[in-house]
């Protein structure tokens, strides 16, 4: 759009219809986002520790995958195939 102009042409209307209604969204995400990140700090929630019932991977599912099962770092060429 050109700059320095009280009133634009109907040619710019929707344009500018896109641009206010990008901008509601990002507005409205930004607000979500901050409840969710007060609502965390406030709730003292553990979400991701091992073995809650309330974890995100399910009772003690995520302390067999590799990245807990091996050293860290890992030894070079740990493995002769690639485990599935």
């Amino acid at each position: 759009m050109p700059r320095r102009i009280p009133d634009y042409p109907d040619a710019y209307a929707g344009w500018n219809l896109i641009s206010s209604y990008g901008s509601l969204l990002s507005f409205f995400a930004t607000i979500i986002f901050l409840i969710l990140t007060i609502d965390l700090f406030v709730a003292k929630r553990p979400y991701l520790e091992v073995g809650t019932i309330g974890s995100f991977f399910g009772p003690n599912e995520s302390s067999h995958t590799l990245e807990f099962i091996l050293s860290n770092p890992p030894a070079f060429h740990s493995f002769n195939q690639l485990p599935y």
